[in-house]
């Protein structure tokens, strides 16, 4: 087995003669920058060392910062950003979280271990989600022929789970739709759950290596995820995929003629 809100969409700019996309959002860094290197420590599995790296390009950062204003950290390689994402997508901790996030699906016993595998790829939202950063945030890493950068220290915080499920339904809503609203919400709270315990784990790994990643702000933030369409699209795809294997492998009856409901317009997905 395999981490992150409401300004227009993010409309791809292009440049240069060969129309290569512009990343959006700059955050700033420290003044200085060192030459100094770094030790990493990795737990990874002989899969994850296979595993394909990450390739994306950044142009150099261009606000500055004073040092004094903000806690200073390093900020990571992209080896270290590599080597933490697989960490995080070892298949010890994947299944640590989606164990431990479980709960949040009620129709589920708890004792049908083979009806989790409806759920698919649990990394797959936050593989989404990052990518969605990484291709609008320019310095979010230190590029392999760029000095060592010191940033200020993130707020991962800031990489909540940005879509919420509203729990109402219309008065007029068939009691189909109304099954269908209850059981998208639990697989929307059982995502979020897993995303972010996948986020911690990833979290933690950076603050081993004393590096960080360099975001931009909350409302930035925000607005990259809110345009980020293949995670929407995701999100619904995955809702109804899960649901008829639930509903036809696994005999959850409640869910027998809902699949088709769980859509953006009947699950109001903010």
């Amino acid at each position: 087995m395999k981490l992150l809100f409401f300004l227009p969409i993010i409309a791809v700019a292009l440049a240069g003669p060969g129309l290569t996309p512009i990343k959006k959002f700059r955050p700033a860094i420290l003044g200085a920058t060192t030459t100094t290197s770094s030790t990493t420590t990795f737990a990874t599995t002989p899969e994850a060392r296979t595993a394909s790296r990450l390739t994306t390009t950044t142009t150099a950062a261009t606000t500055t910062l004073k040092a004094e204003q903000f806690e200073p950290i390093r900020r990571c390689t992209l080896a270290e950003l590599d080597g933490c994402k697989l960490e995080a997508a070892n298949n010890s901790f994947v299944d640590d979280c989606t164990s431990s996030c479980r709960f949040h699906l009620e129709m589920i016993p708890q004792n049908n271990d083979k009806a989790m595998t409806c759920f698919g790829d649990a990394t797959r939202e936050s593989e989404l989600l990052f990518d969605c950063l990484n291709k609008d945030v320019e310095g979010l890493y230190t590029e392999p022929d760029e000095n060592v950068t010191m940033i200020r220290k993130p707020n991962y915080a800031q990489l909540a789970h940005p879509f919420q499920v509203v729990q109402q339904t219309s008065k007029f809503a068939s009691p189909l739709v109304k099954k269908a609203r209850s059981a998208f919400a639990q697989f929307r709270d059982y995502q979020k759950c897993v995303t972010t315990c996948l986020r911690d784990q990833t979290v933690a790994c950076f603050e081993r290596q004393n590096c960080g990643l360099n975001l931009p702000g909350s409302t930035d933030i925000d607005a990259i995820f809110q345009g980020c369409q293949l995670y929407k699209n995701y999100v619904y795809e995955s809702a109804r995929n899960a649901c008829r294997c639930l509903a036809f492998q696994y005999k959850v009856k409640d869910l027998v003629g809902t699949c088709a409901f769980m859509g953006p317009v009947q699950m109001k997905l903010l």
